[in-house]
């Protein structure tokens, strides 16, 4: 079982549960739309303002939610499974940080191209006394490259699926975990 299920065996809804066991212990095929369980998220931004919602679960234990952040700086997630008739509640608490985002790039247009040279057709030079010249040492130019600013890629997202797979693995483990026990 732990070869089919590395990360626990994800809870589903108390409707789905006999023919979910029938799946992880007698290896029964995967049921028709499995529902999960639900998730309460609390979400508290750097102000200490909240922000909440519940989200379910896939049946891989997984879980998402899309949301655009008001403010910069740090922000705090609680995630709380209430329990259910076949599992024991359980929380996590995890924090992710926004900054603001990158300033959109300028549109990019190609640069100009040049056509190669040509070699000109060879003429005959007439003959001509060369005239002395001498060079006037001339400075080079300097070239300064022109400033870039960073551009930092918002870890919002990254940060999100963090929280979310800790969250599904919990999730994951209270349920083997009451499993188990119901089985003694």
């Amino acid at each position: 079982m732990a070869a089919r299920f590395p990360n626990g065996v994800p809870a589903v809804s108390d409707d789905n549960m006999s023919e979910w066991m029938l799946h992880v212990y007698k290896q029964f095929p995967v049921p028709a739309d499995v529902e999960g369980v639900k998730v309460f998220l609390a979400i508290e931004d750097p102000n200490g303002d909240g922000y909440q919602t519940y989200v379910t679960t896939d049946r891989t234990g997984a879980f998402s939610h899309m949301w655009a952040p008001a403010i910069t700086g740090e922000y705090k997630v609680t995630a709380i499974f209430e329990g259910s008739k076949s599992y024991y509640a359980s929380y996590v608490e995890t924090a992710f940080g926004v900054t603001e985002a990158p300033s959109p790039a300028g549109s990019i247009e190609p640069e100009p191209t040049t056509p190669e040279p040509t070699e000109p057709e060879p003429t005959t030079p007439e003959p001509t006394e060369p005239e002395p010249t001498t060079p006037e040492p001339t400075e080079p130019e300097p070239t300064t490259p022109e400033p870039t600013e960073p551009v930092e890629a918002p870890f919002t997202t990254e940060i999100a699926i963090i929280a979310a797979v800790a969250v599904a693995s919990i999730i994951g483990v209270v349920a083997y975990w009451a499993l188990k026990k119901q089985r003694k």
